[in-house]
Parts: structure tokens; C-alpha cells; sequence
């Protein structure tokens, strides 16, 4: 008998709901990756202050007993392109109620406004030299 297997987002959401009720001061980073399938690997979790399109790929993820502490490393993205080849460690990972879980569906929306962004501005500034063309003649 096969079971059958939830999103990610449905984990993240589960994680977050019983963190909540056991923690009133609010999650961190390892509440959430330690409560997420595979311990967050290959999930992507951002600070709710960053810009939609900035957040990390966890690549690494070493948790304590009692998944409350450990070292996390990630791929840093921004502007939805990774900055390095490599993982760096995530600093901040113990502060309260700063993170949150990003869905892939979410991952593909940012993808898109960035290219809607990267083309109307290419636009923009390709009516612009046409303009400036136009008024030199």
C-alpha cells in the first residue's frame, strides 16, 4: 500500500502550525527545518524583510538533539540567481519569528515578475534611445 506524499508547502505549513502552539515567542529557523522533510534540504526559506525574490536554497543542515540548534549552509540567491557557486552558512538562523518557508509554485511567480520587471525596462529604455534619436534628427 502506497502512501501518498504532500507538498512541501503542506509540510512547511504543519511545521510552522505545531511550532506556533509549542513556541509563543515565535520560530526560528531550525523550528522550521527541523520539523520539515528531510530537515529542510532543498527547500527555500527567506527572512520576511527581504524582497520576494531574495532567499536561500538549503543545501546542508546539521541539528542538535532537540532540533532547537545547529549550523545550517545554503545557496544565497538574489534576484532570483544565485550569488556564489558554492553553499555559505545562514547567520541568523536563532532569531524569532523572522523566517519563513517559500513554496516552489511561490518560487515561479518571483521567476516571473522578474522577467516581466527585466522586460519592461528593456522597453522602456529602448523607447527612450529611440526618442533621444529622433529629436537628434
Amino acid at each position: 500500500m502506497s502512501k501518498s506524499l504532500k507538498p512541501a508547502t503542506e509540510y512547511i505549513k504543519a511545521a510552522l502550525q505545531t511550532t506556533e502552539k509549542l513556541n509563543k515567542k515565535g520560530t526560528n529557523l531550525y523550528d522550521l527545518l527541523s520539523r520539515s522533510p528531510r530537515n529542510g534540504i532543498d527547500l527555500c526559506f527567506k527572512r520576511k524583510t527581504w524582497k520576494f525574490d531574495s532567499y536561500y536554497r538549503i543545501s546542508k543542515v546539521n541539528l542538535s538533539a532537540d532540533g532547537k540548534h545547529g549550523s545550517v549552509w545554503g545557496l544565497f540567491y538574489y534576484n532570483g540567481k544565485p550569488t556564489k557557486e558554492t553553499p555559505e552558512k545562514i547567520h541568523g538562523a536563532l532569531k524569532k519569528d523572522l523566517w519563513k518557508g517559500i513554496s516552489e509554485v511561490q518560487l515561479e511567480q518571483y521567476e516571473t515578475k522578474r522577467i516581466e520587471s527585466e522586460y519592461n525596462n528593456w522597453i522602456l529604455e529602448s523607447a527612450m534611445k529611440q526618442n533621444e534619436e529622433a529629436l537628434q534628427k
